[in-house]
């Protein structure tokens, strides 16, 4: 038995065991830490969590799931069942008081990657604040004696290091490294597959620096959320030896690398924090050095925005909307930095044809820094839709110059789509008409259209989507459902997505035929995702009535802040 597999899993197994955190309950673990650490797992008060999902509608609803059932009844969980109770038993106790007293309160734990940067063994250092010191010993005795007996554990050897006592199991040569572990003041259990890690950790509690004294660390930290169920915080050299740790299989991805490279140069440290608050909210918090950004990303940061006015055209008929402030000159120059030096003099004729199209206009500097930084995307259902109707607008600035290239461009391109001989005659000619006041463009038979107007550029798959968008009197925005979901989970965000599961769920149920229709008979279909998949996912979907994520770089370009949502059903918000 893997020594450490005897604590972790409880995180994975001892939550199904049926069942307000204070200021940093892991923060004396934290000073323990390692300062130079690769990345850290953060867990706070998990007896809380527990009792907060066990109470919540999610918990009732997850078992009452078809898939869910199905494993509850399957030989896997017949077998899950039999080793926690023999667990139970060896330790004299349930699962659940295994997890409060030994679990409950902070534990941590730190991965080291090999001195050298090579392929070997990482060293892991594990922190937990235990309650009942017996059961702790029990365990310890347990996973002795299981190893002894395996034929692994050839003896545990009793040092001491500044009066603190500490103790390491040296395995037979071939098996696994020696592991150390130690009970620190403070009903501290520290354990490590590296015995410098547990005397590391003995010298930081009599005074040396750890990460919890980490400037870098402590900004990302502040940053988190004070009632944060799960934490994890990376060191960017760390996330930097990961990215290289294999060697590119393309030339198209070591292109890639590097520029993910480039962006972490200027990270300082990241950290993030999953919360339940009406469900689970992931928030993702980068410190960044502004001197190290590339130039691109700073104009981008700097760029003012606004995504208000877009927003607030969007119809409440929609069932999801994504916003975003976006600087495409920044996008244009991380995308071209891809293009492989031999592909050069086709990027090269690329851009020369664009700007014959937007009418001898450079696409990078007379058109791009036009267009944004506001963008919204939605998707509609308006009333007697077959397919809910994909619609896209931009914010477009630089006067009638710049609108009239765009617009020559666009209508170039449907030309010479409609030139393809295997059109037929009803659907080869490109149409401007009027559409409630809307001049449109289109293509008939091609679920696209544009139309530029009240100086935006609107792209969609029907003329009336975009027409209804445009309209002179557009309702108040999506209503007072996305206001307050808006309002309890992301008021400031300018840059967001955002889905109303209650109503994309009415919408998959009240299509589910054509649906399962569209995943049996799609490409690649064998194998893939069946009715049952179906049922499973809408059943899933029922018991949430929205998700959202948002995206915020500071002007400064001092931080990135990012949040990832997935509200339950029936709870009032919390702001």
């Amino acid at each position: 038995m893997r020594w450490p597999c005897v604590l972790l899993p409880f995180l994975l197994i001892l939550v199904t065991a049926g069942a307000t955190q204070g200021a940093g309950p892991a923060d004396d673990l934290l000073a323990l830490v390692p300062p130079n650490a690769g990345a850290t797992l953060v867990i706070e008060d998990l007896r809380g969590l527990a009792r907060d999902f066990f109470a919540s509608p999610v918990s009732e609803g997850l078992r009452e799931l078809p898939a869910v059932k199905t494993w509850f009844a399957s030989e896997r969980y017949l077998q899950f069942s039999q080793a926690r109770r023999e667990i139970e038993a060896a330790l004299g106790a349930p699962f659940a008081e295994i997890r409060d007293d030994l679990l409950g309160d902070a534990v941590v734990l730190t991965l080291q990657p090999p001195a050298d940067g090579g392929a070997g063994e990482p060293r892991g250092l594990l922190l937990l604040r235990f309650r009942d010191r017996a059961l702790l010993d029990r365990l310890i005795a347990t996973s002795n004696e299981s190893e002894k007996q395996s034929g692994h554990l050839l003896e545990v050897l009793q040092r001491r290091r500044e009066g603190i006592a500490y103790s390491v199991r040296s395995f037979r040569p071939g098996t696994k490294p020696d592991e150390a572990y130690a009970v620190l003041p403070g009903d501290i259990f520290a354990w490590s597959n590296s015995e410098a890690l547990v005397l590391g950790a003995i010298d930081r509690q009599g005074g040396k620096p750890g990460l919890g004294q980490d400037p870098r660390f402590r900004k990302v930290r502040s940053q988190l959320p004070d009632r944060s169920a799960v934490s994890l915080f990376a060191n960017p050299p760390f996330l930097d030896q990961l990215l290289t740790s294999a060697p590119p299989s393309s030339p198209s991805e070591e292109r890639l690398r590097s520029l993910l490279r480039r962006y972490l140069a200027a990270v300082e440290y990241v950290g993030a924090a999953a919360e339940w608050r009406d469900g689970v909210l992931l928030h993702i918090r980068e410190a960044l050095d502004p001197g190290r950004l590339g130039e691109p990303l700073k104009r981008w940061a700097a760029r003012p925005g606004g995504t208000a006015a877009l927003v607030c055209r969007v119809p409440p008929s929609a069932l999801a909307v994504a916003a975003a402030n976006i600087d495409f000159g920044a996008v244009a120059a991380a995308m071209l930095s891809l293009a492989p030096e031999a592909a050069r003099p086709k990027v090269d004729n690329l851009l020369l044809a664009l700007r014959g199209l937007l009418l001898d206009k450079d696409p990078r500097s007379e058109i791009l820094p036009h267009l944004g930084p506001g963008l919204v995307v939605y998707l509609d259902d308006p009333a007697g839709a077959r397919r809910p109707p994909v619609v896209a607008a931009i914010t477009l600035e630089g006067g009638p110059e710049v609108a009239a290239a765009i617009d020559n461009a666009l209508r170039t391109l449907l030309a010479f789509i409609a030139l393809d001989p295997k059109r037929s005659q009803d659907t080869s000619r490109v149409e401007m008409a009027m559409t409630q006041g809307v001049r449109v463009t289109t293509l008939p038979g091609l679920p696209f259209a544009f139309a530029i107007d009240r100086g935006l550029l609107v792209l969609g798959q029907s003329p009336e989507a975009i027409a209804s968008y445009l309209r002179p009197d557009p309702p108040a925005g999506l209503g007072d459902r996305f206001e307050r979901f808006r309002t309890a989970y992301f008021p400031r965000a300018e840059s967001f997505a955002y889905i109303d599961l209650e109503r994309f769920y009415a919408w998959a149920s009240a299509h589910r035929e054509e649906l399962a229709r569209w995943l049996a008979i799609r490409p690649g279909a064998s194998g893939g995702p069946s009715r049952r998949d179906l049922e499973d996912v809408l059943a899933l979907l029922a018991l949430f009535r929205g998700a959202f994520a948002t995206s915020t770089l500071e002007p400064d370009g001092t931080a990135a802040r990012r949040t990832v949502g997935l509200i339950a059903k029936d709870q009032s918000p919390k702001p």
